[in-house]
């Protein structure tokens, strides 16, 4: 108990110190702080408009920030969570899509599932390498980001594109109306995927704390080497680690498609930057499952608010990225820190 209230200390002074570097930039802007924050106040959770525009945007960068966090608290480092998202939402767009004919609810099922089912495949990929041949997770995972989201552009460009739309964008045909997710506050993008992004944190503290496979991931998270020695089949644990994470970035790719674009967009990932943001709110929070929702509705809103920010000052966009590179700054270091402490611990 000690231990998590001292993480979200840490995790307040970071969201303190970003705010008050964020304050700076704007006095040296020979703007208003306190102007200029009541403004991403009321962009982000000033109204129901807004307050349901800021989940929306949260509910992909949670999903992809417990997918990817459950591969960090394994000591798996897994940056390979815009790929799994990427290939999870194209998947689903066109599954959905191509077995239309079929009864609906056996279509929703089956699209959500190969989206899952993309994303686990494609994770798996850099943990067999990892497993067998000693190859850097880090770096593997990393690269087949571009791999994925080059992939995925060629296919929504040629063979997968949609003729009947006359849109010069790559994209994929629209998901039938019965797999759209259904609009939870009425004239609101807010969909009913949030209530997978409430649920699955629950679901992925359940797995971690109640089973012999969340056991053995715990474990192997806090000495690898110790945990092998005490019979926890390793290359299974890494293997079987990476596909859930892979499985959850896919599934918040599928969120995505069901419940905002109906189908694959190019670029509609990579330029809001949601699986990074997803990394950025898990960090925030310490691979805290529970945590991580609270700090990707907080990335969320930052995001929001930054468009009435700018719409309602002389503070420009920019503000809310420089707020959370200084969070990230902070994780990192806080982070770095952990780790030297508890080096020094073991010698």
């Amino acid at each position: 108990m000690r231990e998590r209230g001292m993480v979200a200390a840490e995790a307040l002074l970071a969201v303190a110190v970003a705010l008050a570097v964020g304050a700076l930039f704007v006095l040296l802007a020979d703007g208003s702080p306190v102007d200029a924050y009541r403004a991403l106040w009321n962009g982000s959770v000033g109204s129901v408009d807004s307050l349901a525009q800021s989940m929306t945007t949260a509910i992909p960068i949670i999903v992809v920030g417990l997918g990817m966090g459950l591969a960090f608290r394994v000591g798996l480092f897994n940056l390979g969570g815009e790929g799994q998202m990427i290939l999870g939402a194209l998947a689903t767009a066109v599954v959905g899509h191509a077995l239309a004919p079929l009864p609906e609810a056996i279509t929703f099922v089956l699209a959500v599932l190969s989206g899952c089912a993309a994303g686990a495949l494609w994770a798996m990929l850099p943990a067999v390498w990892e497993a067998f041949l000693r190859v850097p997770l880090v770096v593997t995972t990393l690269l087949l980001n571009y791999v994925a989201a080059l992939l995925a552009t060629y296919l929504a460009a040629y063979p997968l594109r949609d003729e009947t739309g006359g849109s010069t964008l790559a994209q994929t045909a629209e998901i039938p109306t019965a797999l759209q997710l259904p609009i939870v506050i009425e004239n609101t993008p807010l969909h009913a995927g949030v209530f997978v992004a409430l649920l699955a944190p629950f679901a992925v503290l359940w797995l971690l704390q109640r089973t012999s496979l969340g056991y053995a991931m715990r474990m192997t998270g806090l000495n690898r080497d110790f945990a092998e020695a005490g019979g926890v089949p390793m290359k299974r644990t890494i293997i079987t680690t990476m596909a859930l994470s892979g499985a959850l970035c896919g599934l918040a790719g599928a969120l995505l498609v069901m419940g905002q674009t109906y189908r694959y967009l190019d670029d509609s990932i990579v330029s809001p930057q949601t699986a990074w943001s997803g990394l950025a709110a898990a960090m925030l929070a310490a691979f805290n499952p529970l945590a991580t929702a609270v700090s990707g509705f907080f990335l969320a809103a930052l995001t929001t608010g930054g468009t009435g920010l700018q719409l309602a000052t002389d503070v420009p966009l920019q503000l809310v990225n420089v707020i959370q590179a200084v969070i990230i700054a902070m994780v990192a270091v806080r982070l770095w820190i952990g780790r030297r402490v508890l080096r020094r611990r073991a010698t």
